[in-house]
C-alpha cells in the first residue's frame, strides 16, 4: 500500500496514460448499473472490447487504479472531484458530450410547474455559488438548511444516491448532503413542503419513481430522452459526460507506515466516520437475529402443518419452498421493496427482516423435517402405547431427539443468513457492507473498509457459534438434571 501524489499539476492538467478516444480501441470501459450509454460511448471509442458496470463510483475507481477496466464513463461535477483526490486517477481531455443535470419527477405528479417556478425563483440565481460550493474540496462549507418551515402542503419523498458526491451522498456520520440535495429543500420550503429522503443505491432511484416508492428523485442524473419517457425533468446545471482513465504523472510520495496511518485517519477519524460502520454493524445484527428467530418459528409452524398430510397445505408449501429455493435472495429483496412495498413508506431494515424471514423458515423447515423423520418411528408408537396424545409425543419425545440432529445443520445455517445479509444495501438499508461502500466512495480507498468488514464478520460468526453452543450445552445439562430428578 503506497502513498501516490502528484507534481505541482492540477488535476485539469494531468497528463492522463491515454489521451484520444482511438486509444481506448480495443480496452474495457466501465459505468454505473443503471447508466445506458453504451452507444454514446461507442460513437467515439472504435471496438471497445467489454462493457463492465458498478454499483458505485469508488468502486470504478478502484477497478481503475488496479487495471481491471482501462477507462470509466462520470460527468464533470463527479470526475472532477475524484480526480483531485486521487492523483492516480486523470480526466480524457476531450468530452464524450454536453449533457445537463436533472432533478427527475414522477410522471403521476402534476405539481411539476409550481416546482419549477420555485427553482426559477429562489435556485436559478445561485446555482453557480451552489455548484462551486459543492464540487469544492472544503467540506466545512458544505451546509445544508434544517427544515424549519411548517410544511403546510404536507411532505415530499425523495429517492437520492448515497454515493454521488457533489450532488448526493452520505458523509462520515450518516447525513446526507449534496448539491441537489440543497436546491429540493430550496425549492421545498419556497412550497412549503417537509422532504423525507430515502437514500439508496444509482441504479434504484428511478425504479423508486417508477415504482411510486419516491414522488422525485435526484443523484448526478443526466438529462436523456430515454430517460424523459418514464420521468420528468427539472434541469439545473449543464455537465458533460467524461471518461476518467489512469493517470501517467504519479510518483511515490510516503512511507507504507504513513500511507497506512493517513489510510486509517481518512477511513474511521475523519467525519466520525466510525460511526458508520457502527451503525452498519447494528442494523445487520438487528437484520440477522430478528430474521434467523423469526424465520426458525415460521420453519417450526411448516414442520406442523406438514405432519398433517394435507395436500393443498403440501402444495402450498412444495411451491413456497420452489420459489425460494430458485431465487437469489437479492432478488427476493427488490421484489418486496420496489413492488410488494413499492408505494409504502416502510423501512428498508423492516423489508431485510421479512425478506430474509421468508428465505431462512424454508431452509429451517428442510433441516427440521429431515431430523424429525430421521427420528426412529417405533419412538412415536412407544409413546402413543403409553398415553401420550400425537400431538404431545411429537412436542416431548420425537423433537427432543430430532434435536440432536437438526440443532448443529440449523447453526450453520444461521451463520449462512448472517453472511447473506450483505446484500440489502441493495434495498439501502445501511448494513455493514453497505456502510463500507460508503466510506469507500468518500475515501477512494479498499483496504481499511473492506479490511474491518472481513474482520467484524469473522468475529460475529465466531461469537455467534460460540453463544449458540454454550446455550445449548446449558440447555442439554438442564434437561439432563431435569430428567434425573423424575
Amino acid at each position: 500500500m503506497m502513498s501516490i501524489t502528484v507534481s505541482a499539476a492540477s488535476a485539469e492538467e494531468r497528463k492522463p496514460e491515454v489521451s484520444t478516444f482511438e486509444e481506448l480501441s480495443g480496452k474495457t470501459i466501465s459505468m454505473l448499473t443503471g447508466a445506458p450509454f453504451e452507444e454514446l460511448i461507442s460513437s467515439k471509442v472504435p471496438d471497445v472490447k467489454e462493457f463492465t458496470y458498478y454499483s458505485t463510483s469508488s468502486d470504478m475507481a478502484l477497478a481503475l487504479t488496479s487495471g481491471k477496466t482501462d477507462a470509466f464513463l462520470q460527468n464533470t461535477a463527479v470526475g472532477e472531484l475524484f480526480v483531485n483526490r486521487n492523483s492516480e486517477l486523470a480526466l480524457l481531455p476531450e468530452p464524450l458530450k454536453e449533457a445537463e443535470f436533472g432533478i427527475a419527477f414522477s410522471k403521476k405528479n402534476k405539481d411539476i410547474s409550481k416546482w419549477k417556478a420555485a427553482y426559477d425563483k429562489v435556485c436559478a440565481g445561485v446555482i453557480n455559488e451552489l455548484w462551486d460550493k459543492w464540487t469544492g474540496l472544503d467540506d466545512s462549507v458544505k451546509t445544508l438548511p434544517e427544515q424549519d418551515w411548517e410544511g403546510k402542503n404536507g411532505t415530499i419523498r425523495v429517492a437520492a444516491c448515497d454515493s454521488l458526491e457533489p450532488m448526493s451522498y452520505l458523509n462520515g456520520d450518516g447525513e446526507l448532503k449534496g448539491m441537489e440535495i440543497e436546491l429540493i429543500l430550496m425549492m421545498a420550503k419556497e412550497l412549503d413542503y417537509k422532504v423525507s429522503f430515502k437514500t439508496m443505491e444509482f441504479s434504484g432511484i428511478l425504479a423508486a419513481v417508477e415504482g411510486g416508492k419516491a414522488d422525485m428523485c435526484c443523484g448526478s442524473l443526466i438529462i436523456t430522452p430515454e430517460r424523459s419517457e418514464v420521468v420528468n425533468f427539472i434541469p439545473h446545471h449543464e455537465t458533460a459526460f467524461i471518461l476518467i482513465v489512469r493517470s501517467a504523472d504519479t510518483e511515490e510520495a510516503a512511507g507504507f507506515l504513513e500511507s497506512l496511518s493517513d489510510s486509517f485517519r481518512r477511513t474511521f477519524i475523519v467525519e466520525n466516520r466510525w460511526k458508520l460502520m457502527l451503525t452498519g454493524l447494528c442494523n445487520t445484527l438487528i437484520i440477522a437475529i430478528s430474521s434467523g428467530i423469526a424465520g426458525l418459528a415460521l420453519g417450526f409452524v411448516i414442520t406442523s402443518l406438514k405432519r398433517k398430510n394435507n395436500k393443498l397445505i403440501d402444495g402450498v408449501i412444495a411451491v413456497y419452498n420452489a420459489i425460494v429455493a430458485g431465487l437469489p435472495a437479492v432478488v427476493i429483496l427488490m421484489l418486496l421493496f420496489y413492488v410488494v412495498f413499492g408505494k409504502t413508506d416502510i423501512s428498508a431494515v423492516i423489508v431485510s427482516i421479512l425478506g430474509f424471514t421468508l428465505i431462512f423458515a424454508p431452509k429451517a423447515y428442510a433441516v427440521i423435517w429431515s431430523a424429525v423423520n430421521a427420528v426412529d418411528k417405533g419412538q412415536l408408537e412407544a409413546a402413543l402405547a403409553l398415553g401420550y396424545t400425537e400431538k404431545r409425543a411429537y412436542r416431548r419425545v420425537i423433537l427432543p431427539q430430532a434435536k440432536k440432529i437438526y440443532f448443529p445443520l440449523l447453526r450453520n445455517q444461521f451463520v449462512l443468513l448472517l453472511k447473506e445479509t450483505s446484500v440489502v444495501g441493495f434495498i439501502s438499508a445501511m448494513d455493514l457492507t453497505h456502510a463500507g461502500d460508503v466510506i469507500r466512495g468518500r475515501t477512494l480507498e479498499a483496504f481499511f473498509p473492506l479490511m474491518t468488514i472481513a474482520i467484524v464478520y469473522f468475529l460475529m460468526i465466531w461469537l455467534f457459534t460460540f453463544l449458540i453452543n454454550k446455550g445449548n450445552k446449558l440447555l442439554e445439562n438442564r434437561n439432563a438434571r431435569e430428567a434425573e430428578k423424575k
